[in-house]
């Protein structure tokens, strides 16, 4: 996870009290981040630069015709989520 990006999320959510003190709560698979807090038993997925850039990889290998994105209030000041869109299918 960018660093950038896991300071706005632990910095807009509470960390201490909603997702723990670090960014080892912070999973990754291939094209997904997700968070999980097994004493609320809340889970939040959510993007960032690298699982945007698998996804922008199978949007240019399955020859589909662009992509859509829900919200970008929640991308940080150097618009780090738009630019891995923008580098992800420019390749």
């Amino acid at each position: 996870m960018s660093q950038s990006l896991c300071c706005f999320l632990f910095a807009t959510t509470d960390a201490g009290s909603l997702w723990g003190e670090d960014e080892d709560s912070v999973c990754h698979s291939p094209g997904s981040a997700w968070i999980f807090n097994p004493q609320t038993g809340v889970f939040w997925s959510f993007d960032d630069p690298d699982s945007l850039s698998v996804k922008m990889d199978y949007v240019r290998r399955m020859q589909l015709g662009g992509v859509m994105f829900w919200e970008l209030s929640g991308d940080d000041e150097n618009s780090s989520l738009l630019k891995a869109i923008y580098r992800g299918l420019r390749q």
